[in-house]
């Protein structure tokens, strides 16, 4: 599917037009040329820092994923993104402050989000790097939800969440289905995948499990007869992955949501 054609369910006529014309003027226009004119409509702040940068990083990637970055640039400039470094907020209460700003997009402006759990566990210390930021949007995606909307994350692969408030109809249909260049929807729910029953080349899952979670040799035995076991927390993109992985080996497996 062309992205053009995935975003603009998103946007009203006029910034479907302008999105348009953007990508019709980057393979037509220099450089110089085209960053002058979209200027503007696509930094929210700009120095030679900012260009230099995008243009080296456009020349390394090519043009499929330079149009993916173009987009996310439009999208963050008219407030339907918010980019998000992977560790956390710039700002506290950031993602909050937007996901408010959407929901009044959508008609809901009465609704106030809640995100007192999140904010308890930060304070309580048990927490990794990279930790905060996918509780805290699998906090608000339960609320979001009860007014048919979703959390998603337009994915660029790097190290950031492009955060977009999204109809839940339009996320089940964009889910699934491949975009071109590195562009992907992915959902921001946090999931946990267990083993519930291991069965088939338990060698095979014997190796695989020391390895992941560093259990010394004499002791990956009793290690497995505990079940079930946790082989990790995040995206359910990342998780199917290594499901699939143990379900070749013949692993009973369970993925389910995360709860607060």
């Amino acid at each position: 599917m062309k992205l053009i054609e995935a975003i603009n369910p998103l946007l009203n006529e006029k910034q479907q037009k302008e999105l348009q014309q953007i990508w019709v003027d980057y393979p037509t226009l220099n450089r110089d040329d085209f960053f002058k004119r979209y200027k503007k409509i696509l930094f929210k702040r700009w120095s030679k820092e900012d260009y230099y940068y995008f243009r080296d990083d456009c020349d390394k990637n090519g043009e499929l994923a330079s149009m993916g970055h173009l987009t996310i640039m439009y999208l963050a400039k008219i407030k339907c993104v918010l980019s998000v470094d992977w560790s956390g907020e710039e700002h506290n209460g950031m993602i909050k402050r937007f996901l408010h700003i959407r929901l009044k997009h959508y008609g809901h402006s009465q609704m106030k989000l809640n995100d007192r759990k999140p904010k308890m566990k930060l304070k309580s210390g048990d927490f990794k790097r990279g930790d905060y930021i996918p509780l805290l949007m699998s906090c608000f995606e339960k609320q979001v939800a009860t007014v048919g909307l979703k959390i998603a994350s337009l994915d660029l692969g790097a190290d950031e969440y492009n955060i977009a408030l999204v109809p839940q109809e339009w996320f089940e249909k964009m889910e699934n289905v491949t975009v071109e260049g590195n562009f992907a929807i992915s959902d921001t729910t946090v999931w946990q995948l267990s083993i519930l029953k291991i069965g088939g080349k338990k060698a095979t899952v014997m190796s695989l499990l020391k390895k992941r979670f560093n259990v010394p040799l004499s002791e990956i035995k009793d290690f497995i007869s505990d079940l079930p076991i946790v082989l990790g927390k995040g995206s359910k993109q990342e998780l199917l992955k290594l499901k699939i992985e143990y379900e070749e080996i013949g692993c009973v497996m369970e993925l389910i949501k995360c709860e607060d």
